[in-house]
């Protein structure tokens, strides 16, 4: 699909291709009700890739929103899909420095991750990392603490504690107890 031909693309760090494909998809799909989640993702996918090439930030925003509204008339506000485009809205929210909105789109993503994980567990993980970085940002070590050590557990009983994705939460906690003044625990 061209959704996935954008992420070979980002992936390989040609995102001039990438943005071809996932502009080329959105225009296929763009009147086609039935395609609103694929849509959605492939909005959500370009508003990615438009951060990791550190361009188009004013489309960002809008891009994720519009995601989210599809997913959420979709599947229903509970869903997890839509907790995930909840958290990356908080990202964005976040990069932008508006942080109280950043915590309440964390905050939701938590809430209905957190209601039925199963399968999700490891987005769990990855919202409540993202959420400590906020907190941590705020002055809130204590709470930054907290998530980032529930997530570290989650991503490894999720993943399994070899699994390389384990290697960024172990950094970043690492790190926070560096700054924490307690480089004997990281």
């Amino acid at each position: 699909t061209l959704n996935q031909i954008g992420q070979l693309h980002s992936y390989l760090g040609d995102y001039a291709q990438a943005e071809k494909a996932y502009l080329h998809g959105i225009r296929l799909l763009e009147n086609c009700a039935c395609e609103s989640l694929r849509l959605s993702r492939l909005l959500d996918n370009l508003a990615s890739l438009y951060l990791t090439a550190n361009t188009h930030h004013a489309q960002v925003e809008r891009l994720r929103r519009r995601a989210l509204d599809l997913c959420i008339s979709e599947l229903g506000p509970q869903h997890p899909d839509v907790a995930i485009l909840l958290s990356n809205l908080g990202a964005t929210a976040m990069i932008r420095r508006r942080f109280p909105e950043a915590q309440t789109l964390y905050e939701r993503a938590v809430t209905i991750l957190e209601a039925d994980p199963g399968p999700y567990a490891a987005n769990v993980a990855g919202v409540l990392a993202n959420r400590a970085v906020l907190s941590f940002q705020l002055g809130r070590s204590p709470d930054a603490l907290n998530d980032l050590t529930r997530a570290v557990a989650m991503y490894e009983e999720a993943l399994g504690v070899r699994h390389p994705e384990l290697v960024r939460p172990l950094m970043n906690l690492a790190s926070m107890y560096i700054r924490l003044d307690r480089a004997g625990l990281a």
